[in-house]
C-alpha cells in the first residue's frame, strides 16, 4: 500500500531520494499553483476571444436580418409593379395617382 501512495505522490519527490519531505511538498504545491494560474489565465483569454467573436456574429446577423427585410420589401413592391406592367400591356387604365 505504501508503494502505491508513494507512486501517487512521486511527483512531489523532487530530489528522487524516495522520501517526501515538507520542503518537497511545498515546492510541489507552488509548482502546481503556478501551473493552475497559467492555465486559468489562458482559459480567461480564450473566453474573452470567444465573447468578442460572439458579439461580432450577433452584430452581423442583425445586419443581415435588416438587409433581408429590405430586400423582401423591395421584392414585394416589384411584384406589384409587374402586375401594373401586365395591365398596361393589356391596355387597361393606369392605377394609382393621376398625372397632373
Amino acid at each position: 500500500m505504501w508503494e502505491k501512495i508513494k507512486s501517487w505522490f512521486g511527483f512531489a519527490d523532487l530530489n528522487k531520494d524516495n522520501k517526501i519531505t515538507a520542503e518537497d511538498l511545498e515546492v510541489a504545491r507552488a509548482i502546481a499553483e503556478k501551473n493552475f494560474k497559467e492555465a486559468n489565465e489562458k482559459i480567461n483569454e480564450v473566453v474573452e476571444e470567444v465573447k468578442e467573436v460572439v458579439a461580432k456574429v450577433k452584430t452581423r446577423a442583425k445586419r443581415v436580418k435588416e438587409e433581408t427585410a429590405d430586400v423582401v420589401a423591395v421584392a414585394k413592391e416589384t411584384v406589384n409593379q409587374v402586375g401594373d406592367v401586365v395591365a398596361a400591356v393589356k391596355g387597361k387604365e393606369r392605377k394609382g395617382r393621376k398625372k397632373k
